[in-house]
């Protein structure tokens, strides 16, 4: 599709307490979310995140596409909520638990990432039932892989039906921080050695390849699809870094077979 102009001032404005978060915007009039960037590219980092993930293994993500509001660049998203449905992050999960604190601070004082994750493992099946290993590592491989830093307890959770109480894994979403797309964080002067060696990752760890290896490697890639898919990019540092990390994890993360997988409609399904 073309790109998409929105008036923000016709959208209704939902901001974030992170320094990270995005301005988002609601249009209940299409059901569409709209991020503006805000410190760099994330529109770029989101988009291509849609784009490996389309030759992925994983199949439930949220698919982002570029657009602009009041003339500031940012991406567009489908609401992945039908009706009846809820999101319920982690943390939100985790006060209505009555801990008294946030989720990320308690996990801060155990040791290592192994039992970081399997603390908040054990916290969601013990008070809903819910496993998250395959989504914590589907999600953490991704982040390994884009170089996420803006993973957080709110950006991950669950879909729970209003009226069911059953409650299943959110799409894969919020990935404007990847790819280095932070100009505040990263200047674009500052060489992409220095760059890399300033990442930190989270929640779990500050490492990216320690959490995706303690959460279990679960991210097959169609390697050529997505050289192929590049080839249409305008060059940006985005593209460059995804890239290079695509070379770099090539042995951590296996090449996609196709017949492993049934054929997936990439609209993002409620399934």
């Amino acid at each position: 599709m073309g790109l998409i102009h929105a008036d923000a001032t016709a959208l209704t404005i939902i901001q974030g307490s992170s320094d990270g978060v995005q301005p988002k915007y609601y249009d209940s009039s299409n059901n569409y979310w709209y991020k503006q960037n805000r410190y760099g590219y994330e529109d770029k980092s989101e988009s291509l995140a849609s784009l490996v993930l389309q030759f992925s293994n994983i199949t439930k993500y949220v698919i982002y596409e570029p657009c602009l509001i009041d003339d500031i660049p940012g991406c567009c998203s489908k609401n992945f909520l039908t009706s009846g449905e809820s999101f319920i992050s982690f943390q939100r999960l985790y006060e209505l638990a009555g801990s008294g604190c946030s989720l990320y601070d308690a996990i801060r004082s155990l040791d290592t990432c192994s039992e970081r994750i399997d603390y908040v493992h054990d916290f969601l099946l013990d008070t809903i039932g819910f496993d998250c290993s395959e989504y914590l590592s589907q999600v953490l491989s991704l982040d390994a892989l884009i170089l996420n830093t803006d993973r957080h307890f709110n950006n991950l959770g669950i879909i729970i039906n209003n009226e069911t109480g059953n409650c299943k894994a959110a799409p894969i979403f919020d990935n404007g921080a990847a790819l280095l797309s932070s100009y505040k964080d990263f200047p674009a002067d500052t060489p992409f050695q220095d760059c890399l060696d300033k990442l930190v990752a989270h929640p779990f760890s500050t490492n990216f390849i320690e959490q995706a290896t303690e959460a279990g490697w679960n991210l097959k890639l169609d390697y050529i699809g997505i050289k192929n898919r590049l080839l249409f990019e305008p060059s940006s540092r985005a593209v460059d870094v995804l890239y290079y990390q695509l070379e770099q994890l090539k042995d951590f993360i296996p090449q996609l077979e196709y017949p492993e997988i049934p054929f997936i409609n990439y609209t993002l399904s409620s399934d």
